[in-house]
């Protein structure tokens, strides 16, 4: 079994995001802004397509789009890339779970441009967020089961005469993850995930079995002094890490 860690998210370093159409208070920006409340939303009547330009071609070996979409065919979102606009040197379909979540895994390639397009418009195409870049496989996984708790941020207003309210803000699901006797390369790999991510510089994606359930990816924020590296014997470690789950 194997999880699989996308966190260098290349669709949020595209020099120019280009869409065929969208609503002007529900625009690009909201795809890589690390909220999955917020969406851009197209048209509803032709295929919503999106073309990310890289200035020069980057490699990408993962796609992962949160959408509106309820269909499961492997052609109604459709990846394309390619040195040009046209994006006609490569073209893949993405499997869709019909609840949302759609994710391609593939070879290695570089592109400068590279175009999401979903192809079967339902009532205003929203997308959510959009992954592009690569993945990180990790086959040393935290023990089970994940420690897990709520937290919830709430307001408390009380009257003249005593009475109270509470109303709840929003909810916060905390995962600790403990990795244990893991060897060198996993520590570092976990390590670099927190450089990149930690306090909340960039949310991240991880689906913990791969094998049997592709479509589950949890997404994630990491706050600062969340992880914790102890060296049990020679070039084997525990680690702590302390997530945020995006909810």
């Amino acid at each position: 079994m194997s999880a699989t860690i996308l966190y260098n998210n290349l669709a949020s370093k595209a020099i120019s995001i280009t869409e065929n159409y969208s609503y002007p208070t529900y625009g690009t920006a909201y795809i890589v802004d690390g909220n999955l409340s917020t969406y851009y939303q197209g048209d509803v009547v032709t295929p919503t397509s999106i073309l990310f330009n890289f200035g020069s071609a980057v490699y990408i070996d993962h796609v992962l789009a949160v959408t509106n979409s309820t269909t499961s065919s492997t052609g109604d979102i459709l990846l394309t890339a390619g040195n040009t606009t046209a994006t006609s040197s490569l073209s893949t379909g993405l499997f869709s779970n019909g609840y949302g979540t759609s994710y391609r895994d593939f070879g290695n390639y570089g592109y400068q441009y590279w175009k999401i397009t979903m192809v079967a418009p339902t009532y205003n195409n929203y997308i959510n967020e959009v992954f592009l870049g690569k993945k990180l496989v990790i086959t040393e996984l935290p023990s089970y089961p994940v420690e897990r708790n709520i937290e919830e941020d709430t307001t408390e207003l009380i009257s003249e005469r005593g009475q109270k309210w509470i109303y709840l803000n929003s909810n916060k699901e905390n995962w600790s993850l403990n990795f244990e006797n893991i060897n060198t390369t996993t520590k570092n790999n976990l390590f670099n995930l927190y450089k990149y991510t930690k306090g909340n510089k960039s949310a991240f994606w991880i689906n913990f079995d791969t094998e049997n359930d592709p479509f589950n990816f949890e997404f994630f924020n990491i706050k600062d002094e969340s992880f914790v590296s102890e060296e049990i014997t020679k070039n084997i470690f525990n680690v702590n890490m302390n997530l945020e789950k995006i909810i």
